[in-house]
C-alpha cells in the first residue's frame, strides 16, 4: 500500500473518529438486548442516513446496506448489536443506563 493511500485513510478515519466515539458512547448507554435493538437499529439508521448510505430495514431490528459498485470483489460484514444481561460496574458517563443491561 502506497504511503499517500495509507495517509489519506489516517485522515479520513481522523476526521470521523469524533462521530464513531458519540455513537459508541451512546449504544453503550442505552443497551438493548438480542432481538429487542429497535432505538439501536433507529441510532445506525440515522447515522447511514446522515451518511448518504441505503439500506434495507427489517422488520423489528436491523437493517442490511450494500456500498460500493455493483461490479468488483464483494466483501460481507456482519456486526452484532445486541447488548448482554449484565450488570454494569463502569463509572463512565456513557455507562449502561438499563438495569442489569450491558
Amino acid at each position: 500500500m502506497s504511503r499517500s493511500l495509507v495517509e489519506s485513510l489516517a485522515r479520513s478515519i481522523d476526521v470521523v473518529t469524533p462521530d464513531l466515539i458519540e455513537v459508541r458512547r451512546d449504544l453503550h448507554s442505552y443497551p438493548e438486548l438480542s432481538w429487542q435493538e429497535e432505538r439501536t437499529t433507529d441510532v445506525v439508521a440515522m447515522w447511514m442516513d446522515k451518511a448518504g448510505i441505503s439500506y434495507e430495514r427489517f422488520e423489528g431490528t436491523g437493517l442490511m446496506a450494500e456500498i460500493g459498485p455493483d461490479e468488483g470483489p464483494i466483501v460481507a460484514l456482519r456486526a452484532d448489536l445486541d447488548a448482554l444481561p449484565v450488570v454494569e460496574t463502569s463509572q463512565d458517563p456513557w455507562k449502561s443506563t438499563i438495569p442489569g443491561v450491558s
